[in-house]
């Protein structure tokens, strides 16, 4: 299956964009290939972030309008084998190469290429395009949906997530440095009747980082669990629920270090009109 597609954004020159993806059955194998190429622009954030503020702390995001077009070429490679007993297993290699990607670098004071509002000295994260960025990885998951007496039902699934990068800066930037180097998840469900209980789980390890100045800390890993319990009653059309997430009150922030919810309960009604 090949596509080919132009892009055009006002102000840039015209981008062909290839994409090729295959894929082959033997019996109960599935071998599958993709690759090709995307792009992507900056935003209004990465150009102009804090530019009309008069006076910027130190450690803070600042836009650049000299950014270019990121762009990048990658590949995937992998298969699926199904079993006869409802189980499924699924393994992927990957790899991208990006040119110009664009992240956030802490550069320093006589580095920023523009000067007017920022403190003298101070070490600023600036929006650039980075040279090169070159990720490789590979994903595995797991699938199984055995069969069980009656109207029991039960469906497992788990996954696991590797992946390196290697940049041209020789300061690491900040999504690259966040980014999780190692992922695994699982969820499981069961029901019998009206009644299912789910589970899913997710560890995550990545680079820890902190900023003091704002309070801001990327937590190094975590492990969080989730869990809900549903009845179902009038043939299936209404429901209720009780969810909790984040079940161990697991202290943890996201991406861009801010803290995230601990321990929450949730409790509903459900309508299926058909």
């Amino acid at each position: 299956m090949p596509s080919l597609r132009v892009e055009f954004i006002e102000g840039i020159s015209a981008e062909l964009v290839p994409n090729l993806t295959a894929s082959y059955k033997i019996n109960d194998l599935q071998l599958r290939a993709s690759g090709g190429k995307t792009i992507r622009d900056a935003d209004f954030t990465e150009r102009y972030n804090n530019y009309g503020k008069p006076s910027i702390p130190a450690l803070n995001r600042v836009g650049n309008p000299a950014l270019v077009m990121e762009k990048s070429w990658g590949y995937e490679t992998g298969f699926d084998y199904f079993f006869t007993n409802g189980f499924k297993f699924s393994s992927t290699f990957f790899q991208r190469f990006n040119t110009g990607l664009i992240d956030w670098v802490q550069t320093s004071f006589a580095d920023m290429p523009r000067k007017d509002n920022l403190v003298a000295d101070a070490n600023y994260f600036l929006a650039k395009n980075i040279s090169e960025l070159n990720t490789s990885g590979w994903e595995t998951d797991i699938q199984a949906a055995p069969k069980l007496s009656g109207n029991q039902s039960l469906l497992l699934n788990a996954g696991f997530l590797w992946q390196y990068s290697k940049s041209s800066e020789a300061r690491p930037s900040f999504y690259i440095s966040s980014s999780a180097k190692f992922l695994t998840n699982f969820s499981a469900m069961y029901a019998a009747g009206p009644i299912a209980i789910s589970l899913n789980g997710i560890y995550k390890k990545r680079q820890t980082q902190s900023a003091p100045a704002i309070a801001a800390e990327i937590t190094k890993d975590y492990f969080l669990l989730n869990g809900k319990a549903s009845y179902n009653f009038l043939r299936n059309k209404l429901g209720v629920f009780v969810q909790v997430d984040n079940i161990f009150d697991r202290n943890y922030s996201d991406l861009l270090g801010a803290p995230m919810p601990g321990r929450w309960l949730q409790a509903g009604l459900s309508f299926n009109a058909f």
